[in-house]
């Protein structure tokens, strides 16, 4: 079984990279080596991509463009299968190719609110921000910004939804405030 991190490097920079040494040792115990980023690879946002079971066997280096993704189909599924982020995304990519006219779907587990198909998702509300307490995969912003006091753990029932009034969508390349990756909670199919 092969497990990939993905990292997120700004103008050279690694950026919550204690976060995916951490994630990587729960995994399969591995000691994450330092990232040596490219001179060429020194500007703009890069993605890192490092490949790894007990050892690594890939890294690259990828210049990134955030997605737009402004809706999402919700698809419920019975039962958590990716809670660890493996290289193989064979049942991440059914569920997506359910999307219907969506430019992604949101996954929920028996009603609760989890991730879409790459991301942790943050709803907002007049109370706050809030991050479902059971996703599928503990991201590593969605626990930098837990440990920021940013946002909060909760259980969210997908019949809740109509409590929030637009959904963030987060992961290590995206940030909470791109506006290119928040969905107005109208644009989300049920």
């Amino acid at each position: 079984m092969k497990y990939v991190e993905t990292i997120k490097i700004v103008d050279g920079v690694v950026q919550q990279f204690e976060y995916h040494k951490r994630r990587a040792y729960s995994t399969t115990g591995i000691i994450m080596p330092d990232i040596n980023v490219p001179k060429d690879m020194c500007n703009g946002v890069v993605k890192c991509r490092v490949v790894y079971d007990k050892e690594v066997s890939a890294i690259e280096f990828i210049p990134y463009v955030t997605p737009t993704i402004q809706s999402l189909k919700v698809i419920d599924v019975v039962g958590y299968f990716y809670d660890k982020k493996y290289t193989d995304r064979a049942q991440l990519q059914e569920l997506f190719n359910q999307r219907q006219a969506c430019h992604d779907v949101l996954i929920t587990v028996n009603g609760l609110i989890t991730d879409t198909s790459f991301c942790n998702v943050v709803l907002e509300n007049e109370e706050g921000l809030f991050t479902p307490q059971l996703p599928l995969l503990h991201g590593t912003k969605r626990a930098f910004l837990i440990d920021q006091g940013i946002i909060e753990p909760r259980v969210i029932r997908i019949d809740e939804l109509k409590d929030y009034r637009r959904m963030h969508l987060i992961n290590a390349m995206i940030d909470l405030d791109n506006p290119t990756t928040i969905v107005d909670i109208n644009n989300v199919a049920i």
